[in-house]
């Protein structure tokens, strides 16, 4: 009988290992930037506030970055999706419009460095922003996501 219960619990643990829904992917770090150099974040945009979001100024920031560190126990997609409030439909409550997706190859890592960007125009891109990360295989889990204000 015990040998049995062993067998069972090996055969269990490979399984679930080796099953793609139980794959593992975690944001270790983000941060929105100005630029990313040496892969690595540059010119942190962060609020000056606690209480308040970050505020980036489209005249003086022609894009920002959402630079993410990610662990993945195996190689998988995932999704920044950069949105914009779209203030026409005040009268129903905010609603996000989404603005661009961009998909990133993740290799199995401790920590995968990958980043994308958005551009910023000033007259167009004033409002509240948010960008979240997700997996494409589970676009509904979000991994993370940050609110910030373009003026």
């Amino acid at each position: 009988m015990r040998k049995s219960i062993v067998l069972f619990a090996a055969i269990l643990a490979m399984v679930l290992t080796t099953c793609p829904a139980f794959a593992q992917v975690l944001v270790v770090e983000a941060a929105l930037c100005e630029d990313v150099v040496n892969r690595e974040p540059v010119d942190l945009i962060t609020s000056t506030d606690q209480s308040m979001l970050p505020v980036v100024e489209a005249g003086k920031t022609g894009q920002i970055f959402l630079w993410t560190k990610i662990k993945a126990s195996e190689e998988t997609v995932v999704v920044h999706s950069w949105y914009k409030e779209n203030p026409d439909v005040a009268e129903l409550g905010p609603d996000l419009h989404p603005m661009t997706e961009i998909e990133l190859r993740i290799h199995p890592s401790d920590g995968f460095r990958t980043w994308s960007t958005t551009s910023l125009m000033p007259g167009v891109s004033e409002g509240m922003w948010r960008v979240t990360v997700t997996t494409a295989a589970d676009p509904n889990n979000i991994l993370y996501q940050e609110a910030f204000q373009v003026k």
